[in-house]
C-alpha cells in the first residue's frame, strides 16, 4: 500500500479555532428547519404505523415546494425516494393516493423501489433487510 504523500494532510484544520474561523456556508432548507438539501432521511418505527405513508406525502410536499404539516416549504426541489421493502403493486397503490391527495404529480420526485434493482436481495428473512450486492451491469 502507498502512503500519501508527505504535508498532504494539516491537522490544524482539525482545531478549533480553525473550525470557529472555517467558512461554512448555511443550510439551504426546504421544509422548515427540518430537511435542507443535505439531508438524508431514514424513518424507523413498527410495521403498521404509517412510515411510508408520511414519508411520501412528505416527499411530495418538498418535490412541490409546499409546507408539510407545521413545516413551510421553501421552494421546488428534487426529491429521491428509496423503498427497498415495499412491494412494486403496493408502492404504486399509496404513491396514487398521494398524488390523489395532494392534487398534482410533480415532476421532480423520484422513486426507486427494489424491483427497480435487481441486485437487492434479501438477505435474511425479516421484512425490509437488503443487502446490495456487487453486479458489473450497474
Amino acid at each position: 500500500m502507498e502512503l500519501p504523500p508527505p504535508g498532504w494532510f494539516d491537522p490544524k484544520v482539525l482545531t478549533l479555532a480553525h473550525w470557529l474561523e472555517r467558512d461554512v456556508p448555511p443550510a439551504d432548507f426546504l421544509l422548515g428547519e427540518l430537511i435542507s438539501t443535505t439531508s438524508r432521511v431514514m424513518l424507523y418505527a413498527p410495521t403498521g404505523i404509517g412510515k411510508t405513508n408520511f414519508a411520501i406525502a412528505m416527499a411530495v410536499e418538498i418535490a412541490d415546494g409546499c409546507e408539510f404539516l407545521h413545516w413551510r416549504g421553501r421552494r421546488k426541489a428534487r426529491v429521491l425516494y428509496i423503498d427497498g421493502e415495499m412491494s412494486a403493486r403496493l408502492m404504486k397503490q399509496r404513491l396514487v393516493e398521494a398524488v390523489r391527495r395532494r392534487g398534482n404529480a410533480p415532476t421532480n420526485l423520484f422513486i426507486v423501489n427494489r424491483i427497480d434493482f435487481p441486485i437487492w436481495r434479501r438477505s435474511t428473512p425479516r421484512p425490509g433487510n437488503y443487502t446490495l450486492t456487487k453486479s458489473s451491469n450497474y
